[in-house]
């Protein structure tokens, strides 16, 4: 007699069990190496934007750009180095690329995406300052993660506090787009990610509060907050750092 081969119910449900459990050993993986893979590339990005900060001082006294010249109508930091960046699509991390209130890519007045998003920020302590004239320029932050509006936009150009992810409010470790962690530019050159509350995250400055390349402010408006990085302009209570006698934070200690 010829019997007919085929799979039984029992050795098929046996394979299917199989490629679920192989399934779900494989899915984390290639998760976690996308993850990684993001991480590497925003690294990059931060390095490579921080490099043209300190190109752009170079030819510029020695100071980096302010987050935000009053000049010509207004313009930010991103603006300014412009021209030295290679590639402009290095402004925007791969995983931070969205209108943060929509959840949907930036359009332009005619419904065209936006090409260029800016996830980085510049720390309102290094506004404006002489590079060179950084005590530590290896732990002076230069630029980090924060933000998602288009390239020239005003809004989270700068920040206050280094746990910031959007706006003024701080944000939970959770919400950071790495692995509770951000990358970080500094001011000798070199980018570097740290997980919070390791690096930057722990920056306190509680009580001193002096002047980086000029006069000293004593009032602290981060009042002993970790990781605040901003500066304080008592003389006008503005933050804007178009004038470039502004003394920036206290560095790490």
């Amino acid at each position: 007699m010829n019997r007919k081969s085929g799979f039984t119910l029992i050795e098929l449900l046996v394979v299917i069990a199989i490629i679920a459990i192989l399934a779900a050993i494989l899915f984390p993986v290639f998760t976690s190496a996308k993850q990684a893979a993001n991480q590497s590339s925003c690294l990059n990005n931060i390095g490579q934007i921080g490099k043209a900060v300190i190109m752009y001082a170079g030819d510029n006294q020695g100071r980096i750009p302010n987050w935000w010249f009053e000049a010509n109508g207004g313009y930010t930091w991103d603006t300014a180095i412009w021209k030295y960046i290679k590639n402009k699509k290095m402004l925007t991390c791969p995983v931070n690329k969205f209108n943060p209130s929509t959840g949907q890519p930036y359009v332009d007045a005619n419904g065209k995406k936006i090409e260029y998003v800016r996830s980085y920020a510049m720390p309102k302590n290094v506004s404006g300052q002489i590079v060179e004239q950084a005590p530590k320029p290896s732990a002076t932050v230069l630029l980090y993660e924060k933000g998602s509006e288009p390239a020239g936009e005003q809004g989270d150009s700068c920040g206050e506090w280094f746990s910031q992810t959007w706006g003024y409010d701080l944000a939970k470790p959770s919400k950071f787009w790495h692995n509770n962690g951000k990358t970080f530019a500094f001011c000798d050159g070199h980018a570097a990610f740290f997980k919070y509350p390791r690096g930057p995250f722990s920056y306190d400055f509680q009580t001193n509060f002096t002047g980086w390349s000029t006069s000293a402010y004593p009032n602290n408006p981060g009042k002993g907050t970790p990781g605040y990085c901003g500066y304080a302009d008592n003389a006008t209570g503005g933050y804007h750092g178009d004038a470039k006698n502004l003394g920036g934070a206290n560095l790490p200690r």
